[in-house]
């Protein structure tokens, strides 16, 4: 099965910054020209893994659909998790923290993998001091609102198992998403040569797996979902909900947001696949309430990425 998921497609995942390049930064662009495979797959695999994903595709879409699985009216409210006015300052403060972070001087490096890596703790440093007040903030929130909570809590295992199922049925359509992209991509005249969409993830993929290599893997897997379901999901949609009490048009306006904030470093077939990721996202955490559903879905969508990436040559 993973044989047939690397064949047949490109692969993506959300970056692990506040999704710019460093200034100076000389980050390698997924390059663009002639079509071609990119992973010397037959032609057979291509078309089964094709096959595959339209198949998972369409078992989601039925089961989103005929379960009923994508309505929202009738899940019960969480407890907000900070005052209303707070929510723009949190999320103003996650952006001036990023920036901030990605602005500290640091020591030239002749590893592209190491100079990422620190530019990559330097950001979460100043973005942790935000992390920690939004967390501060919501269990603040929950201990006074807890006599009087109307939506039954979803353990943490529960919310965490959630998560990555949420990911397995997400995922061909995310696959098919940026496929339909680069096949737009292909009618312009312009199409990718190489499967990994992501320049993250190309970065690794050149490298050898040593200290930093763990690092910044570690910052693709576990950082950047913690620090961006916050900021998006816990934060941004929240806030959007709550004053429009529109729940999926939050999560469309939060998804676009999320899509074009990667704009710099990903493929714009990738950026179609990250757009529909984001709707899963925001899905999951409006279905479950709970922060470690998204963030485990996210996890999981990075660490499928960075494991076909690593069998891609």
């Amino acid at each position: 099965m993973l044989v047939v998921l690397l064949a047949g497609g490109h692969v993506i995942t959300a970056a692990p910054t506040v999704d710019q390049p460093p200034a100076g930064a000389t980050m390698p662009r997924p390059p663009s020209g002639a079509a071609t495979t990119g992973t010397g797959a037959p032609a057979w695999a291509i078309w089964l893994s094709t096959g595959v994903h339209l198949a998972g595709a369409a078992l989601a879409i039925v089961l989103l659909v005929h379960r009923g699985w994508y309505r929202l009216d009738h899940v019960p409210r969480r407890t907000p998790a900070f005052e209303l006015h707070a929510g723009p300052l949190l999320f103003i403060g996650m952006l001036v923290a990023g920036v901030a972070g990605a602005s500290v001087p640091l020591p030239e490096m002749t590893n592209e993998v190491a100079a990422h890596a620190l530019r990559i703790l330097a950001v979460y440093g100043g973005q942790g001091l935000v992390v920690a007040t939004y967390l501060l903030m919501r269990g603040e929130r929950r201990r006074v609102a807890s006599p009087t909570r109307t939506r039954p809590a979803v353990r943490t295992p529960l919310a965490v198992l959630t998560g990555v199922g949420a990911c397995l049925l997400w995922w061909p359509l995310v696959v098919l998403a940026s496929w339909l992209a680069l096949q737009v991509m292909r009618i312009g005249g312009e199409a990718a040569t190489d499967p990994i969409a992501h320049q993250t993830l190309t970065l690794l993929n050149n490298s050898a797996t040593d200290g930093w290599y763990v690092v910044l893997a570690l910052a693709v897997c576990l950082g950047a979902p913690i620090v961006e379901e916050v900021m998006y999901r816990g934060i941004a949609q929240e806030t959007l909900d709550r004053l429009t009490g529109r729940r999926w048009g939050s999560i469309v306006l939060v998804s676009a947001v999320f899509a074009v904030m990667h704009m710099e470093v990903a493929r714009p077939d990738a950026i179609a696949g990250l757009f529909v990721l984001a709707l899963g996202l925001g899905w999951v955490y409006e279905r479950t309430g709970r922060l470690a559903a998204s963030i485990a879905m996210h996890a999981a969508f990075n660490i499928g990425n960075l494991a076909l990436a690593s069998l891609t040559t």
